[in-house]
């Protein structure tokens, strides 16, 4: 038997959980049942919202959105040789819509006026740019965040994705494409009638009218939501069969990669069937239909190139409904596009009154399909990730298409749909009344998603999130200090269990050291007869009370692991701790916010910037090899290398002192754990939010603590146990279940040997 088995086991299990916990680390670093929702009151546009009417436009402003669409059969077919065109009109400059001047000093908060600015193109008349007034990129508030942006091809910088744009409409089966005019730089389809409001005409080889196309865009004050108020009127005088084809949300901009890498998705919410839900009122999202940007653009198609640019070229795919939502029943209520904080996502323009149940349709009835259209990335635009390997390979847009629907003549059919675009949060959700309606908070979950989605351990986090946001609403009111004091909670109820583990540990390896003399003395004695020599062990073991229970001292801090993994997704992804400076801002109080240091705890510290001292990149230098996992190094980040300074200290203490003389290979092995948690872990905390590293510095200094009071306590035990005469020490409990394991253990062992030795006989006879 091996010299020392007390210190291997010590040593050889923390090893491997340790790696274990890193390997789960590294996994999702690469790489992530909704409550009863409260009836909400149809859309209306408050007072001085920006309500842009159009001439024929049926719906009114501030008036619920007309019924569902029904699929009507069969499908009207026009004439053999019937083409119809839209008809062009003079190019001229868009006027946006809504303001982009703060009205909030506060990082993450929402001011009175309007939320956001929306920029038009000629392409469909869709949304060119979607910029928020009271979110920026940086806590330096010199950049505000886009949402939506002109998605160029690379070839041609006037042609691109554009989201919420009109695409084309099918009349009685003939295409009529609604993007750009065939003399694109003098013409368009789309007339402004009104700022935010748009008219296409569509009409025949003869030039008769045959419909007419209206798109306004409804945006108020204070909301994060706007309303695409669009009809069709039928200007013939027969019904006309009509689907209707246009953009939605678009890919929102990478921003700067770090380990959770490329965290854009697209999510879809839905209904289950009314066999499992009959109220049809609980919108569920999650991470169910959960799909990440690699796998929204794929590989491109095989041997295709763009105009001879080596880009790939993508086909179109559709993505709801999946082959999944059709055989269970789902039906969609909003897909969406997000990133890491933010979210545009489409909706049913207004939720209708309640129906015969009770309940209020919540579905996006207009849309029966949603797919994606990609173009590759314009490699003029690879600079700003640092590295074209970080780059994305293309961009994505959302597109949707209508069930078909006939519109009898000179009446007019409602496209109409609504869009939330804002913070991936659900303070911030819950106020925007069709938002919540469509159940649109069940979109903020904390993973990574991808193949390790299931081990980001949601409950927890969700558990994690609600106490963190009510330490800091309503106890402290700064978020560091709500982290610090999630820590203490934490650490005191889980003390009972790491209470047990250190001592067992202790007690077991202290047994070990004593009895592993007399355990060597058995092997050397019965080393020609194994079933013997164990059977001597078994009761040597008995005999001097060694409980094998105490080598799981160790399993404690594994099952901790669901927490910790929770914990850091809950930090990476929720919106409220973004540029919120630690200790009430302290530092850049007293700086004038010169200095960044603790001044965003959902990036990292940022000792000392990069950028601001030596004129580099603002987007970080590349290192070789640590920006591949971690992202562009952006400054001197001080709190991981105080971590690992914690993290040596600790060891000092969590590393039980050996009975024996260590063999050359065990401390090799502690060498090794001490490498992996004093200078790795640190590294790979290199480029975390400030938020985590505040925590693990935080949980690592109640470690000592509380690891240094566990020994003194364990040691004043022995002393008193040792003072005791041996008939007063407590004798092994007959018949336990672990006596009983030990004794089926070494029955099963004695029958294989049996078995064994006739399999011998026989051979030899």
């Amino acid at each position: 038997m091996r010299e020392g088995p007390n210190v291997f086991l010590r040593i050889l299990v923390p090893v491997l959980l340790l790696l274990a916990g890193v390997g789960v680390f590294f996994a999702v670093m690469r790489t992530s049942s909704t409550p009863a929702i409260t009836p909400q009151a149809p859309a209306v546009a408050p007072a001085g919202a920006v309500v842009a009417p159009t001439p024929g436009q049926p719906p009114v402003p501030g008036q619920p959105a007309a019924a569902a669409v029904a699929p009507l059969a069969p499908v009207i077919e026009a004439p053999a040789g019937t083409s119809y065109v839209a008809r062009t009109f003079p190019l001229a400059p868009y006027t946006p819509i809504g303001a982009i001047e703060p009205t909030s000093d506060k990082p993450g908060q929402r001011g009175p006026g309007y939320q956001m600015r929306l920029e038009f193109d000629r392409f469909g008349a869709g949304v060119s740019r979607l910029e928020l007034a009271n979110h920026f990129t940086t806590i330096k508030r010199d950049k505000h965040e886009v949402l939506q942006d002109l998605l160029n091809t690379p070839t041609d910088r006037s042609v691109g994705l554009v989201a919420f744009a009109a695409d084309e409409v099918v009349i009685n089966g003939v295409r009529v494409g609604l993007g750009l005019a065939r003399e694109r730089d003098t013409q368009t389809i789309w007339r402004e009638t009104a700022p935010g409001a748009f008219e296409a005409q569509i009409v025949d080889q003869a030039g008769a009218d045959v419909a007419t196309i209206t798109r306004a865009y409804q945006l108020a004050p204070g909301s994060y939501e706007f309303i695409i108020r669009q009809a069709l009127i039928n200007r013939t005088a027969l019904p006309m069969s009509v689907v209707w084809k246009q953009f939605g949300p678009a890919d929102q901009p990478l921003g700067t990669i770090r380990y959770g890498g490329d965290v854009r998705r697209v999510r879809f919410g839905y209904l289950l069937p009314p066999a499992q839900d009959p109220s049809r009122q609980f919108v569920q999202g999650g991470d169910r239909y959960l799909i990440s940007h690699h796998e929204i653009l794929g590989k491109g198609v095989e041997g295709k190139f763009w105009a001879g640019t080596g880009l790939p070229v993508f086909d179109p795919k559709q993505l709801w409904p999946t082959p999944k939502s059709a055989t269970d029943g789902h039906s969609l209520v909003w897909a969406a596009t997000t990133s890491r904080y933010f979210v545009v996502a489409m909706h049913q323009a207004a939720i209708g009154e309640p129906g015969a149940t009770g309940g209020r349709d919540k579905t996006l009835s207009l849309v029966e399909t949603v797919g994606r259209l990609a173009i590759p990335t314009n490699p003029l635009d690879t600079t700003k990730y640092v590295s074209a390997s970080r780059a994305p390979t293309g961009y994505a847009a959302l597109t949707l298409a209508s069930r078909p629907f006939t519109v009898a003549p000179g009446a007019t059919q409602d496209l109409s749909i609504g869009a939330y675009a804002g913070p991936m949060s659900k303070r911030f959700i819950e106020s925007e009344p069709s938002a919540f309606a469509s159940g649109l908070e069940s979109i903020v979950v904390y993973t990574f998603g991808g193949p390790c989605a299931f081990c980001t351990f949601q409950s927890i986090a969700i558990l994690l999130r609600w106490f963190l946001g009510t330490l800091h609403d309503y106890v402290v009111f700064d978020w560091a200090l709500a982290i610090m004091i999630l820590v203490v909670c934490v650490r005191t109820l889980l003390h009972p269990i790491t209470r047990w583990s250190q001592m067992s540990l202790a007690k077991f390896g202290k047994q070990m050291g004593a009895v592993g003399p007399k355990m060597k003395a058995v092997q050397e004695k019965y080393k020609d007869d194994p079933a013997k020599s164990r059977e001597e062990m078994g009761r040597l073991m008995r005999e001097e009370n060694v409980n094998y229970a105490g080598a799981l001292g160790c399993l404690p801090a594994f099952l901790q692991t669901p927490v910790w993994i929770a914990l850091y997704a809950m930090i990476y992804f929720t919106f409220e701790l973004r540029h919120q400076g630690a200790f009430f801002g302290l530092i850049q109080n007293l700086t004038a916010g010169r200095w960044t240091f603790l001044g965003d705890l959902a990036e990292p510290d940022n000792f000392l910037n990069f950028h601001q001292v030596f004129g580099t990149s603002e987007h970080g230098i590349w290192v070789w090899g640590l920006s591949s996992l971690m992202g562009p190094i952006e400054g001197l980040n001080i709190l991981p290398l105080v971590l690992g300074v914690v993290f040596y200290i600790q060891q000092k203490y969590m590393t039980p002192i050996s009975a024996m003389p260590l063999t050359d290979e065990q401390k090799q092995q502690q060498a090794i754990m001490k490498v992996m948690t004093v200078v790795m872990f640190p590294l790979f905390m290199y480029n975390a939010p400030a938020a985590l590293s505040l925590y693990f510095m935080t949980n690592s200094t109640l470690a000592i603590i509380e690891s240094k009071w566990i020994r003194k306590r364990f040691d004043h035990l022995e002393k008193i146990r040792e003072s005791q005469p041996r008939s007063a020490k407590k004798a092994p409990k007959a018949g336990s279940w672990l006596e009983k394991i030990q004794n089926q253990v070494l029955e099963t062992q004695r029958r294989m040997e049996e078995q064994q030795r006739q399999a011998k006989k026989k051979d030899r006879k």
